[in-house]
């Protein structure tokens, strides 16, 4: 099929890109630029559906460019605000760093001074006669030494002052005994350095003898001990020697060597427990800028950040600071490896604990408290580290992760497929629940403690066991050193323990037919026994103790009445508040665990909001949840070791309880693992119905929970190997099946993404995320963008805009919107576009697979879309439609293969096609065309069979109605056929007239066609043309409907001549070009002197108004002014206003200037003489 036949062609008035069709097929393309902006949007006008579907899509268009500008608002004020934010957190550190600068400087200049004022003390001290002056009574001077040993920092001033007024000669020994016993705290310290420095600048027996008593402070040496008692009193005495070094009290050589001696002896002695780091991280802190050099990291990054010169403390030698840096660092090298030793203790107790709990189900109480101790050290020594780390400007240690531990969690979570960029807690919480509603239900209680008072619950929770205080404090003393020891010792073992527990219930859970259960059945009858026997105790001891009103039996009865009907999260949980609230009595929880026992066992819906209530009220309530469960476990044990095969429902009941209690963590992991190990052991009968329900219930929950999935996968292992062993019925063995894989669901291949150029996947985003009826402009301008000149993207654009069954049936319309604009530009993309649509659509009449249907549904209704919006003619969708009618059939009648009368999907695609563009063929040729198709198609119809399904029966007649309202359908196939000779009849005749072209007159479906073009194209020599815009595509139609035929032996090979002529370019053209362009230049030059002149006429006064107006100017005025009548408009009615305008002003003379010329004009034409003008 050539290309010009759904080309735009070589018509007049077409263009490239055409707009959708109007009402008729034809027009003549004239049509405003508004006019072809919106055609491309709206290709059916006339029906009125559609028109309604564009106003709500219009409307939808304004709330999405509505939202997205109040979102784009939204993140403008957003992006506002954070960038407010900023400047403000900007300027508040910018003023942080200046105060820093300020204090860092002040402090230096004031030690600088008070050091020089230290120094020359010597030769400033005052003579006896001045200390005779000041006051030597003992009272004073016995009560402001007594105040040395109190002294704060609150006390500066005052004791200033007083020592000022005291001559304390006689008691210097005294007042340095004081000092060296005093109680300092660090805050105090420069209240007492103040204080010394004033005794060392009056006395100068003060400062050695205060040396020597500060030093028998640290007489006793470094203790082994875990905390030891004189750890405030080395901080506070190593802080105050070293601030009076620095502030020159005492003399450098010795003050110095002995301040060394202190901090050596201290750090190399405890650099294994390291219990003195709060002295070295206080000596640091306070005095390490001075005596090391050292700033925190934080404030020199701050400084450094706006720019400000570091202050760096010159009252020390460097030789010294670099030697009391030394010292720091080593103790913190130190201390960075007793970080990693506890970091590794702690992952390892973690790990035993974590195993024990996927084993065992719970945690030995002993281990809980041991893994408690060993948190609490590794982050108080994580927290000083990472202080120290800071003040010494260095980097923290690296504390990997221990890498068993990431397997066991990257094993656990790894099974529940996580989800890329998800950390593996994220994905363990997602895969717990099977979507985000089960999650909410599960997880999202009330929290009745924030809505009732205390006093509702008070007696319900005073029952829970507290701790004595000394306990506590027994426990508080115990060892936090002895940890790593109990770790070390008890690894080996609790690995042990694990590995023989799951080995254990391996060996216990072993493949035996004949195995005997446990003699267990006894304790459990005693233990019911003793339950009811407890049950009727405390019954007696309520009716003894409280007999409630009928008041609250009635309201309570009531509560219980309405309790089956709360089936649903609000109902439940307003169900709880109000029991809490009201109805919260001891006899009433008594009766409410048995009436959530005693549900009915055929309601079983009502499971998982008793489970709420019960989990809600637990806070509360703590006695409701914890009898609920044993009850519900004891029940199902005994019905297990019942062993009779009766009251399924119960059993199915009492397991789905116990599955929705573990679920709301009522009920505990183990105690559920349990149940489901004694289920698994005896798998027979009614204990597989029970085995199936339970894990259908919480199963999966048990299985992906980390700390139970050890145990669980175990357990179903060996429910697996004992259905093969055991060849149960096929009933039983597909229940197994599938609660087997309902926890553990089998591993789903994943789809090998198919790697495309970037430029490929924006097409794709182009054509399948952002094409919507809002969005086809921006669709085209992103299209015309490409880089067309690349072979592959113009091939792939190609097959993008050809498989359109790839995108959604709705916006099929819309691709070919983008076709039809991009035509435009790039014509022969659009050309192969509709090339390999017609033949996709003729490959697929050729294979007639049923999983193409959507396939073929699709391109047939994009071809009417396009023929909509003019980029292929009516004679092509003809021929799809006569090829859907006959492609495949045989000439001798057997049934064809391709096309069996059995099969009514090609009747299914012809409403397709005519309902997608059908109603453009209304008038004209078209009307004909699709007329006589009709009929044909009515025979097709009738060489189905029949009855025709009721399905394809509707869609032929509301296609009918919508095309030919009026058209009766032929009764029988034999009117159907005789219609259709009559047309092949009349088709003979008439092409006797033109040129007939002798052929086989067998029936195929070039006659089919053939017949139905020859009828119309003989009508078409007596139609009247209706309307003058039809005239140019009817020609056009006409021409290539109305060409001659040949038969060459194929049937299904038909030849068109096209009724164009194609143009070749000769002399003669050229010629003719070049004379016609030389004399329009000559005209151009020959007018181009003229004058254009513009007829200058007055604007008439209207008739009614000259009456009562002089509407005429005269030609002779003596006055000085000249009337005029101004034309008002007010409302719909005209009124005219007198102006007077001077005689003398420019446009009275103009006026007059052209009145004179007209009437000197108009004497020369009545005398007969030739205009001047």
């Amino acid at each position: 099929m050539s290309s010009s036949e759904y080309r735009t062609g070589s018509g007049k008035g077409r263009s490239r890109g055409r707009p959708p069709r109007w009402k008729k097929d034809g027009g003549n393309g004239k049509r405003s630029e508004e006019g072809k902006e919106d055609s491309r949007r709206d290709c059916t006008e006339s029906n009125k559906k559609e028109d309604e579907q564009n106003d709500n899509s219009t409307n939808v268009t304004q709330q999405e460019s509505e939202q997205t500008q109040t979102q784009t608002t939204e993140k403008d004020e957003c992006t506002e605000e954070d960038e407010r934010r900023k400047q403000e957190q900007t300027e508040e550190e910018r003023k942080q760093a200046e105060e820093l600068m300020r204090e860092l400087q002040q402090r230096i200049d004031e030690r600088r001074a008070m050091r020089k004022k230290n120094l020359a003390a010597k030769e400033l001290r005052p003579n006896e006669d001045f200390l005779r002056k000041l006051d030597s009574s003992v009272k004073k001077n016995n009560t402001y030494v007594k105040k040395l040993k109190t002294m704060t920092e609150q006390q500066r001033d005052a004791l200033t002052r007083e020592f000022n007024s005291l001559n304390l000669v006689r008691y210097v020994e005294e007042a340095v005994t004081a000092i060296g016993q005093a109680k300092f705290k660090m805050a105090d310290i420069g209240c007492a350095v103040q204080i010394c420095c004033l005794f060392h600048q009056r006395y100068a027996q003060f400062s050695q003898a205060l040396l020597k008593e500060l030093e028998k402070v640290f007489c006793d040496g470094v203790s082994k001990e875990e905390k030891p008692s004189h750890l405030s009193t080395y901080r506070t005495v190593l802080r105050l020697i070293a601030e009076l070094c620095i502030c020159g009290v005492f003399a450098e050589s010795e003050s110095f060597s002995l301040l060394h001696k202190l901090l050596n002896t201290i750090i190399n002695g405890d650099k294994e427990n390291h219990n003195y780091l709060t002295v070295v991280m206080s000596f640091a802190r306070h005095c390490g800028e001075d005596l090391a050099g050292l700033l925190p990291r934080k404030q020199r990054e701050i400084l450094l950040k706006y720019g400000f010169e570091v202050p760096v403390s010159d009252l020390v030698d460097s030789g010294q600071q670099a030697a009391f840096c030394k010292l720091v660092r080593d103790y913190y090298d130190s201390l960075a490896q007793h970080l990693e030793k506890e970091h590794k203790a702690l992952q390892k107790i973690e790990r035993r604990n974590r195993r024990a709990m996927q084993t065992r189900g719970e945690v030995r109480q002993e281990d809980e408290e041991e893994a408690e101790r060993a948190q609490k050290s590794y982050e108080k020594l994580f927290s000083s580290t990472s202080t120290l780390a800071d003040i010494l400007d260095v980097d923290m240690p690296d504390l990997p992760e221990d890498e068993s531990l990431q397997k066991d969690e990257a094993v656990l979570v790894g099974l529940f497929s996580p989800k890329e960029g998800e950390s593996l807690e994220e994905a363990a919480a997602n895969a717990l629940w099977e979507d985000e509603d089960t999650r909410t239900f599960y997880e999202n209680l009330i929290d009745l403690k924030a809505v009732i008072p205390g006093i509702l619950f008070k007696e319900s929770d005073g029952g829970e066991a507290q701790p004595e205080p000394e306990e506590k404090q027994e426990k508080a003393e115990v060892p936090e050193n002895k940890q790593t020891d109990n770790s070390n010792e008890s690894k080996d073992q609790g690995k042990g323990d694990e590995e023989a527990e799951v080995k254990a219930m391996m060996e216990e859970l072993s493949v035996a037919e004949d195995e005997d259960l446990p003699p267990l059945e006894g304790e459990i009858m005693e233990a019911i026994a003793s339950d009811q026997a407890a049950k009727d105790d405390t019954s007696t001891e309520m009716a003894a103790v409280a007999t409630p009103s009928l008041a609250a039996l009635s309201l309570f009865d009531e509560w219980l009445l309405r309790l089956p009907t709360c089936i649903n999260r609000e109902f439940i949980d307003k169900a709880a508040t109000e029991f809490c609230m009201q109805l919260n009595t001891k006899g009433n929880r008594k009766k409410l665990v048995k009436a959530l026992l005693n549900v009915n066992r055929n309601r079983l819906d009502l499971l998982p909001f008793y489970s709420r209530l019960v989990a809600t009220l637990n806070p509360c309530l703590p006695d409701v949840g914890p009898e609920l469960v044993e009850s519900v476990v004891k029940e199902m044990k005994w019905l297990v070791y019942k062993k009779d095969q009766t009251n399924v429902e119960t059993k199915i009941k009492v397991v789905r309880f116990i599955g929705e209690l573990t679920k709301f963590s009522v009920c505990s992991k183990s105690d559920t693992i349990q149940c489901l190990k004694i289920l698994v052991k005896d798998l027979r009968h009614h204990s597989i119905d029970m085995v199936c329900h339970l894990l259908e219930t919480c199963g999966r929950f048990l299985f992906r929970s980390p700390d139970s999935h050890v145990r669980t996968r175990v357990l179903l292992e060996t429910m697996m190997r004992k259905k093969v062993a055991m060849h149960l019925d096929s009933r039983y063995a597909t229940m197994l099946e599938n609660a087997y894989y309902d926890c553990n669901p089998p591993e789903v291949q994943k789809m090998v993404r198919k790697e495309r150029p970037p430029i490929h996947e924006y097409i794709r985003k182009l054509l399948y995320k952002d094409l919507n009826k809002s969005s086809v402009d921006r669709v085209i301008n992103q299209f015309r963008k490409l880089p067309w000149d690349d072979i592959s993207v113009r091939d792939y654009c190609v097959k993008s805009l050809t498989r359109v069954w790839t995108v959604k049936y709705s916006n099929i319309r819309c691709v070919a919107d983008v076709v039809s604009g991009l035509a435009e530009y790039q014509e022969e993309v659009a050309l192969q576009v509709v090339d390999a649509l017609l033949e996709d659509i003729r490959i697929m009449m050729e294979v007639n697979l049923g999983r193409y249907n959507q396939r073929r549904i699709s391109a047939i209704h994009y071809l009417g879309e396009l023929y909509n919006y003019r980029m292929v003619e009516s004679s092509v969708v003809f021929r799809i439609l006569y090829t859907l009618l006959a492609f495949g059939h045989n000439s001798d009648g057997s049934p064809s293969r391709l096309d069996p009368p059995s099969s009514y999907f090609r009747v299914r695609l012809v409403c397709v096609l005519l309902d997608t563009c059908g109603h453009y063929f209304s008038r004209g040729l078209t009307k004909k065309k699709l007329d006589v198709f009709l009929v044909y198609f009515q025979c097709y119809l009738w060489g189905k069979e029949q009855p025709l399904p009721i399905e394809i029966e509707f869609l032929v007649h509301d296609l009918l109605e919508i095309l030919r309202p009026k058209l009766s359908l032929f009764e029988t196939d034999k009117e159907a056929y005789e219609a259709a000779a009559q047309l092949e009849a009349e088709f003979k005749s008439k092409l006797d007239h033109i040129k007939p072209i002798v052929g086989d007159s067998s029936p195929s479906q070039a006659q089919q066609e053939a017949a139905a073009r020859g009828s119309v194209s003989g009508e078409e020599e007596d139609e009247d043309e209706e309307d003058e815009e039809n005239d140019e595509d009817a020609a056009g139609e006409d021409e290539h409907s109305a060409g001659t035929m040949s038969d060459t032996g194929d049937e299904d090979e038909v030849h068109f001549l096209s009724g164009s002529h194609k143009h070749v370019p000769s002399a003669e053209d050229d010629a003719f070009l070049a004379a016609f362009d030389k004399m329009m230049t000559d005209t151009i030059q020959s007018r181009r002197g003229e004058t254009v002149k513009v007829s200058a006429v007055d604007i008439p006064v209207p008739m009614h108004m000259r009456r009562s107006t002089a509407a005429s100017m005269p030609y002779n005025s003596s006055g000085t002014t000249v009337n005029f009548s101004l034309v008002l408009k007010k409302g719909h009615k005209q009124q005219i206003r007198e102006i007077a305008v001077p005689a003398d002003s420019n446009l009275v003379a103009s006026i007059r200037n052209k009145q004179q010329v007209g009437q000197f004009c108009a004497i020369r034409w009545l005398h007969g003489m030739p205009s001047l003008l």
